[in-house]
């Protein structure tokens, strides 16, 4: 994922070894309504990107990026894909189509 976004050109990375703020600590961003969005701006970034895994069945995922403007906390995008988990490559495989068929389409 991170080499596909910086590959399009549109994105840069930003180091998060730094980032210390509790619901990262905890690994909760996904439930924090919004708070990577300040967590990223205090990073240098313009935007902040959440990846959510949500299980759905035993087999059954559904994969959701979540990209914030940092100034304003406003959603910029929102987009899920679902996959039925058979082999480990589906993770990749579905990370990697909903980066190049909705995070980069826009």
């Amino acid at each position: 994922m991170r080499r596909l976004l910086v590959n399009s050109g549109r994105y840069s990375l930003v180091d998060v070894s730094g980032a210390d703020a509790p619901d990262v600590t905890a690994h909760s961003l996904h439930k924090c309504d919004g708070c990577d969005a300040a967590i990223a701006r205090k990073l240098g970034a313009d935007q902040s990107f959440v990846g959510i895994v949500s299980r759905i069945t035993r087999t059954d995922y559904a994969v959701t990026f979540k990209l914030r403007d940092t100034r304003t906390g406003a959603p910029i995008a929102v987009e899920q894909t679902d996959l039925c988990i058979g082999a480990n490559y589906s993770w990749n495989r579905g990370a990697a189509w909903l980066i190049k068929n909705r995070v980069l389409e826009k």
